[in-house]
């Protein structure tokens, strides 16, 4: 796939198959992804603080869709972008401590009014946490996301996310983060990534399957495979569903996405068999 040629070109698709969205959570990952070399090639807003998932809408629409700020693109946005400064994600951090819940989870928006939680967006916030330097504050997060871990509970996928790959793959950036937590989680996300070896997945589920795997040394030469196999004649790598909307389960996909996840993962593989 020419990544130059599609600067700025990859909106969000819905299952549905009528709507294009555009926004920067898979733009951030896609900048991640490719080690920031395509950086003038992505598209996504530089907030002074907050994140939101969208950028807005493209064309006619039949979703409404009440712009919030979450705590899930806000991570991400905080750790793969280079613009906002030490003092205002310490600001950040101390607003989404405002954001638990009873039992010390922490929530999906800066929103009382709108109380979710879902496994993920604790990893990537926790990830965000750790990162600097004060992932010891959510330690009550960081539990839970190891009993769902321990006991599966990701394997349906999530609140928001569409495939248990999805869970896998955020949990090794948190594990990548700190080595207490690395130690504490290998030996059981080192088994769950090992079952999954060789279950039906889209090319994005494969990819991030892949890119688990290797982040605690896994040989996956079966679903590599599959994944290469998978490739379009222009290049790309389409059909990876990653986000979903709550409410009504309809599915959220960016071909963009799927394409940069996929040479990652095969050029990591690669180099793991070669090393």
């Amino acid at each position: 796939m020419n990544v130059q040629r599609r600067r700025g070109s990859f909106p969000v698709n819905l299952c549905s198959g009528l709507n294009f969205l555009m926004q920067n959570f898979a733009q951030l990952l896609i900048l991640e992804a490719t080690g920031k070399r395509y950086v003038s090639l992505v598209d996504y807003v530089e907030y002074p603080r907050l994140f939101n998932f969208f950028q807005g809408y493209a064309g006619q629409n039949i979703i409404t869709f009440v712009s919030r700020d979450d705590l899930d693109t806000t991570s991400i946005g905080l750790t793969v972008s280079t613009h906002i400064d030490l003092e205002t994600k310490h600001n950040v951090m101390d607003e989404m401590l405002a954001c638990r819940n009873q039992d010390g989870l922490v929530q999906v928006y800066f929103d009382d009014s709108r109380p979710r939680i879902d496994p993920v967006v604790c990893v990537n916030i926790l990830t965000f946490f750790y990162r600097n330097g004060r992932g010891h504050e959510l330690a009550a997060t960081l539990d839970w996301v190891y009993h769902c871990l321990l006991h599966r509970a990701y394997t349906d996928g999530t609140l928001y996310y569409a495939t248990a790959e999805a869970f896998l793959f955020f949990l090794s950036r948190l594990m990548e983060s700190c080595e207490k937590v690395r130690e504490r989680f290998k030996p059981v996300f080192t088994g769950r990534v090992t079952e999954r070896f060789g279950i039906d997945g889209d090319a994005l589920a494969l990819s991030m399957r892949l890119l688990a795997g290797n982040s605690v040394g896994l040989v996956n030469r079966s679903d590599l495979g599959r994944l290469l196999a998978m490739q379009q004649d222009d290049g790309s790598w389409t059909n990876g569903w990653f986000y979903k909307y709550a409410s009504s389960g309809m599915l959220i996909k960016n071909d963009g996405l799927t394409t940069s996840m996929a040479i990652r993962a095969i050029e990591i593989s690669r180099d793991g068999y070669n090393s």
